[in-house]
């Protein structure tokens, strides 16, 4: 718990930072002097001084600012009375830095490590979910959904956010191909719309660890096995079950190597909290070339930016609840599922979070980046200034606007967390 805590106001504050440095950095580019650059509101905690910018650490941490020379006083000095271009160029930096950083870690992890596809085969839908009801089986072969090929898994879950029916066409025991209606249901708990049709993996070996018990006593890659003990195996985690219960006792494990059926004794042994013979599925890791990272990775982000905007567009329509909007307290909560997973895993949430951190901050709210940039717009078309009265009225009242809204989303993640 208290290293989720941590962890995650870690990354907020990351990702706080680097929205405030591009701020700042605009600013000294365009010779404006920056008065302070605070990570979080309110008393400070810790600052120093460097030539005329106090950087400080305030202390609360869920937000930030860089507060440039003139922008609370009226008059010629103000930073309201500067050219367009430079009001402009500072205010959009923060976003830019948002969504560069994230698009950056996207390539990154795509470019060291490969993309991991699940094959389009399915798992069991368990009874009563929607996938149940539509008729869909385990092993059926996923071909198109509404007549477009299937790609990828998470586009096919963004198919189902609209809580529409929609048709999806399978191949059924490689021989009989059959369409399927399928809607999704909204599950309050990850606040999305759910169909019950998870990918499965086949219990196909695709690594044996060198040392541990399973290469000691012949286990080889593309062994698929049958039986563990009395049990059959269909797929990969009934594997990680039956190992993890037999608590280090020995176990018999029926596989099949070509056109022959084996038949191992093993004995697993305990790794972290956890018995393992040394053996990992065959998962397909898409290793990409530079190019083809940059290419994917751009894929990848605006496939969030489409998603978020899709996702407001149904929320104004009415066919996304508002439970959907999740704010600190369920970024928490994601990072406390997301960091036993492994750093790439988290890295990606942090992109996630850094991109839609960036489309939140154009939204034309006032005190809010987009708020600003549409209030100097509109002041450039009608050339002619806000009175510094109004706009210190306009910042207040969105402010107001942006806490109400805070602290309405923080209590319907704590409700979605208790329920």
């Amino acid at each position: 718990m208290i290293s989720t805590v941590v962890v995650t106001l870690l990354l907020l504050s990351v990702l706080i930072f680097i929205h405030e440095l591009g701020h700042f950095l605009a600013s000294k580019l365009l010779k404006v002097p920056v008065e302070e650059f605070s990570i979080g509101f309110g008393p400070k905690v810790f600052s120093f001084k460097s030539k005329e910018t106090t950087f400080k650490i305030s202390l609360i941490p869920f937000g930030g600012y860089v507060k440039v020379f003139g922008e609370d006083i009226e008059g010629e000095n103000s930073f309201w009375y500067r050219p367009f271009y430079v009001k402009f160029l500072i205010l959009i930096s923060g976003v830019l830095f948002n969504f560069l950083f994230g698009f950056i870690i996207i390539f990154l992890l795509f470019f060291l490590f490969g993309i991991v596809e699940s094959g389009p085969y399915i798992d069991e839908p368990k009874e009563e979910t929607p996938a149940y009801i539509a008729g869909f089986k385990f092993g059926d072969k996923i071909l198109k959904v509404d007549g477009k090929n299937f790609v990828r898994w998470k586009e096919f879950y963004a198919v189902f956010q609209d809580g529409d029916t929609h048709v999806v066409s399978i191949l059924r025991n490689n021989r009989d191909t059959l369409k399927l209606k399928l809607w999704g249901v909204w599950n309050d708990t990850v606040s999305k719309f759910e169909t019950g049709i998870l990918p499965v993996l086949f219990p196909v070996i695709g690594e044996v660890v060198p040392g541990l018990p399973a290469e000691k006593v012949g286990f080889k890659e593309k062994d698929t096995i049958i039986k563990i003990n009395d049990t059959n195996i269909k797929k990969w985690e009934e594997i990680q079950s039956l190992i993890e219960k037999s608590g280090g006792k020995k176990v018999v494990v029926k596989v099949k190597r070509g056109g022959d059926t084996l038949t191992f004794e093993v004995n697993p042994i305990k790794i972290n909290d956890s018995y393992k013979i040394g053996i990992r599925a065959d998962i397909n890791v898409l290793k990409l070339p530079f190019l083809k990272a940059l290419q994917h990775a751009w894929e990848e982000s605006y496939f969030i930016i489409y998603q978020t905007f899709r996702f407001i567009f149904l929320f104004l329509r009415g066919k996304a609840p508002i439970e959907s909007f999740g704010g600190p307290v369920m970024i928490g909560k994601v990072v406390g599922e997301t960091k036993s997973k492994g750093l790439s895993s988290l890295l990606f949430i942090l992109a996630f979070i850094s991109i839609n951190l960036a489309l939140i901050n154009l939204l034309p709210i006032p005190a809010l980046d987009g708020g600003h940039l549409l209030t100097i717009t509109v002041e450039a078309i009608l050339r002619k200034r806000l009175s510094f009265r109004i706009r210190s009225l306009i910042q207040l009242i969105g402010f107001a606007l942006l806490i109400s809204i805070s602290i309405l989303i923080t209590i319907l993640d704590i409700h979605r967390i208790l329920k």
